[in-house]
């Protein structure tokens, strides 16, 4: 076969506020299913007070959006102008970081019959590790649900009394 070929991707460098960063989904029919807030790990207080507006910019820039497949993950920035800027493409798919959301839940709404897009924000007094500490967390960790994280404690501490 033929040799891959290698690719550079250069992005102008912009400082965004993580507040106004948010991951959309969209569905099969080209409608917005579902959006969050990008900073799984922060509460951002002025963004309940602006949920259905940015819900409202981010799902009229999605249909909109240029060459895209029907169903597609997209990241956007909302700038002070209210303006939504594309930053981001990556599939509907499993391999892409859900977020806020399970993949169980996006499919449920993307079968589910025109039920209104969501905005999910991080809920005041939720407590999650830094991004930093999430990241260096082996991915089977990351995927293990509380329950089975607890579980695979209690083993490890039976496992290191017998030992």
């Amino acid at each position: 076969g033929e040799p891959h070929g290698f690719v550079l991707a250069l992005r102008k460098w912009c400082e965004l506020q993580p507040s106004r960063e948010f991951r959309c989904f969209r569905g099969a029919g080209g409608r917005l299913l579902a959006a969050c807030q990008r900073d799984r790990f922060s509460h951002f207080p002025e963004l309940g007070a602006r949920r259905s507006r940015d819900l409202g910019l981010l799902e009229a820039f999605g249909r909109e959006l240029p060459s895209a497949p029907a169903r597609v993950v997209w990241d956007a920035y909302v700038d002070r102008n209210d303006k939504v800027h594309l930053v981001d493409l990556a599939p509907f798919h499993e391999s892409t970081d859900p977020l806020l959301f399970e993949w169980e839940e996006l499919v449920t709404l993307d079968d589910a019959a025109a039920s209104p897009p969501q905005l999910r924000l991080v809920a005041e007094g939720h407590i999650a590790p830094s991004a930093s500490i999430y990241n260096g967390w082996p991915q089977e960790l990351q995927q293990l649900g509380q329950q089975d994280l607890e579980s695979l404690i209690q083993t490890a501490q039976k496992a290191a009394k017998s030992a």
